[in-house]
């Protein structure tokens, strides 16, 4: 089912800086990162997933493969340690709280879990309003959010927020024109990426600001 996906695409589709469907994520909603987070949860498993689609509009089919094997243990019964590299990189956004605000639940669900993985806290607000009230009760380090929000636009959200708090900020958008950009710097947005996102980048991105 589904709207299909051109020949030519079919291998740069789990690739979300390269999926090439901007307008499908502006016509359609989301960040474009569904179909690179299903891959990337599933390679932390050691899983494969593939797909086929006869074409546009012609639907696609997903098939996904997981092992089935235990994870390794030390002799005393218990798991073995995570290589020093993953330990460094969790335990630097350690206690980082990260607010999410998009009103995509799909989309929200998919960056907590893949979020969360690198041991950050993460706390989802699906709305402006509910975004405020989170950060009028409870501390954050950073703020991601959605550009295009039901109640106000998150160039309003960013403004009203840094009136009290010094909080650095994110800003998802499906376009990325230098107005775009110029318009999140001056609403107080740290730093702009364009849907569809690239994760690695902005894990990157999330670093740099909390560094």
């Amino acid at each position: 089912t589904g709207i299909g996906i051109e020949k030519e695409a079919i291998d740069k589709i789990f690739n979300a800086f390269e999926q090439g469907q901007a307008e499908i994520t502006r016509r359609f909603g989301g960040l474009g990162l569904g179909l690179a987070i299903s891959k990337a949860l599933i390679d932390a498993h050691d899983g494969q997933i593939r797909v086929q689609s006869p074409g546009k509009d012609q639907g696609a089919t997903f098939s996904v493969e997981l092992n089935t094997v235990s994870s390794p243990v030390g002799r005393d019964g218990e798991k073995q340690d995570q290589p020093a590299d993953q330990e460094t990189e969790a335990t630097a956004s350690k206690h980082r709280r990260v607010l999410l605000v998009d009103d995509h639940y799909d989309t929200c669900i998919g960056m907590k879990r893949m979020l969360e993985r690198r041991g950050y806290e993460i706390t989802v607000a699906h709305s402006a309003e509910q975004a405020v009230e989170k950060v009028r009760i409870e501390d954050f380090d950073l703020l991601i959010s959605d550009i295009g929000l039901p109640d106000r636009s998150g160039y309003e959200l960013m403004r009203e927020l840094r009136v009290n708090k010094d909080l650095p900020g994110i800003a998802l958008s499906g376009f990325g024109s230098e107005q775009d950009v110029k318009q999140a710097r001056e609403a107080g947005f740290a730093e702009h990426l364009t849907k569809p996102i690239n994760f690695e980048r902005l894990e990157k991105t999330i670093q740099n600001l909390l560094s």
